[in-house]
């Protein structure tokens, strides 16, 4: 992520009041730029520069991601109709079952820039490994997700494997209960991710800013699909920490930034049981 810059926003603000276009390296900048928040007492969490988001709103989305990614204007669909099996981005409504149609190697969906799918290696360790690394690297793990690493039947690859994900801002789902995301994310065609996706992001994901939340949408510990999990991936302070909520409960209404993981589809991993 870019740091935002306020004298690097007061130039571009001036250029796009003027309707002059923008450079590349511009509409990078812009697309790739933290949105850096501030907590206001009576307003809560808000973008701190609106300029950000008011430039990203009045410019052409589609074209803009062409220019950025150095693609045609046809590989960047704005519905599922312009879907091809070259498409390198799609900004369009997420219909259902968009997700069973994009080509498996998409990177950015409704994205400002930022590639937000991606591979992930998991496997090869057992639990009791990957809590024991979490916490040489100064993870703080709650009570609620070591007794879940702890439960005999948390699975975990017992070969290195690669799952490919999408971080996708909650703010395209309409409820924050887990049961009611989880049925809209099976709508589009995601898929929920193998229980130690939690763990091997936790510790990739090192550069958290300290104001988002990930919620890894994980499977159940139980065929029944009873104990579903949302793991929590957390910055408090400069503290990495690594929690979960029960199915049903809300998940941090409060955050200033929350982003959702799920599994795309088509992707094949082997699982088994590991004792802790």
């Amino acid at each position: 992520m870019i740091k935002y810059n306020k004298s690097e926003i007061d130039r571009l603000i001036y250029k796009y009041r003027a309707n002059d276009p923008f450079t590349r390296e511009e509409l990078i900048y812009l697309y790739s730029i933290e949105d850096t928040m501030v907590f206001h007492p009576d307003n809560g969490w808000q973008a701190q520069d609106d300029r950000v988001g008011l430039m990203r709103g009045g410019k052409n989305w589609a074209e803009d991601m062409a220019v950025v990614l150095g693609c045609s204007k046809e590989q960047v669909a704005k519905n599922v109709d312009e879907i091809r099996q070259d498409t390198k981005a799609y900004v369009g409504e997420l219909v259902p079952g968009v997700f069973t149609k994009l080509p498996s190697d998409i990177e950015y969906v409704n994205t400002y820039g930022q590639k937000n799918c991606f591979d992930l290696a998991i496997g090869g360790n057992s639990a009791r490994q990957l809590e024991t690394e979490m916490l040489e690297e100064g993870v703080n793990i709650s009570k609620e997700a070591h007794d879940i690493m702890t439960n005999p039947d948390f699975k975990v690859s017992e070969k290195s494997v690669s799952v490919r994900l999408i971080k996708i801002s909650r703010f395209y789902f309409n409820d924050l209960k887990s049961d009611l995301i989880y049925g809209r994310a099976k709508e589009l065609g995601l898929e929920l991710c193998p229980e130690e996706v939690a763990v091997y992001y936790r510790l990739q994901y090192t550069n958290q800013p300290e104001y988002e939340n990930v919620c890894v949408c994980a499977e159940s510990l139980s065929s029944s699909g009873e104990n579903d999990r949302i793991f929590v991936l957390e910055n408090k302070g400069g503290i990495l920490g690594l929690s979960y909520r029960e199915k049903n409960e809300s998940i941090l209404a409060g955050s200033a930034q929350l982003n959702l993981i799920f599994k795309l589809p088509g992707t094949e991993e082997i699982t088994v049981n590991n004792s802790f």
